[in-house]
C-alpha cells in the first residue's frame, strides 16, 4: 500500500457498509457524488428487527406466493409496517 494512496472515507465506507450492497445511482453509470450520498443516507435510520423463524418462514412463503412480481422480505415487512400505520391512524 502507497503512502500517496487516497484515504477512504470512513463516514461514507460506514454508510456503505451498512447498508449492504453497491453505491445509489441517480442515472444508469453515474454514482453519487460524496455530498449526494452524505444526504441520502443522512434519511435513513438502521433499525435491527429480531423476529423468531416460524414468522420469518411465514413471511417467506408469502413473498414465494405472490403472482407476477418478486417481493422480497424487506418490502413485504415495510409494506406490512405502513399499511398497519395507516389502519391506526384512521
Amino acid at each position: 500500500m502507497s503512502n500517496n494512496q487516497d484515504k477512504v472515507n470512513e463516514d461514507l465506507l460506514f454508510a456503505l457498509i451498512n447498508k449492504g450492497g453497491s453505491i445509489p445511482v441517480r442515472e444508469k453509470d453515474h454514482a453519487l457524488s460524496p455530498e449526494e450520498f452524505k444526504e441520502y443516507y443522512a434519511k435513513i435510520l438502521t433499525y435491527q428487527l429480531r423476529m423468531p423463524r416460524w414468522l420469518i418462514k411465514r413471511i417467506d412463503d408469502l413473498c414465494k406466493k405472490r403472482e407476477g412480481m418478486y417481493v422480497s422480505r424487506h418490502q413485504w415487512i415495510m409494506n406490512a409496517i405502513l399499511n398497519s400505520l395507516a389502519g391506526e391512524e384512521k
